[in-house]
């Protein structure tokens, strides 16, 4: 949202200026108003033109208008850049979870590995004690 205001340098007769603006872009009709100002919402990023112009106090509107560029960008949230490091971001998280998770198996693969060696030597001493009993 933006807004803009705009004055005629006329100290006389001030109330009956009458003002008319457009925004070349999104609006290319012109907009009649008592109020000197302008009011934009929910405009899309792109390049505009911004045109104003008044009539005099006997209502007379002239052919002369001022202009002003405006150029609106988009959020950074809507940038590729920010698509990118989204997309990196997530890489990171997956290939972080997935070290965990190879961790945790490496982890669990060798407790029970060494649990089933405790077996066996426990199980070979009973089988030397039951040939050759002492």
């Amino acid at each position: 949202m933006f807004s803009l205001e705009f004055a005629v340098l006329n100290f006389i007769a001030n109330k009956k200026i009458k003002y008319a603006y457009k925004l070349e872009g999104w609006e290319n009709k012109w907009i009649y108003t008592d109020v000197p100002s302008a009011t934009f919402t929910n405009i899309k990023p792109g390049k505009y033109t911004f045109k104003v112009k008044a009539s005099n106090i006997d209502g007379f509107w002239g052919d002369q208008y001022t202009e002003l560029k405006i150029l609106i960008k988009k959020p950074f949230w809507r940038t590729n850049i920010f698509y990118l490091l989204i997309l990196i971001l997530i890489s990171l998280i997956i290939y972080k979870l997935y070290k965990i998770q190879k961790n945790k198996i490496e982890t669990e693969r060798q407790t029970w590995e060494q649990k089933f060696t405790e077996a066996l030597i426990e199980v070979e001493q009973k089988s030397k004690e039951i040939v050759f009993p002492m």
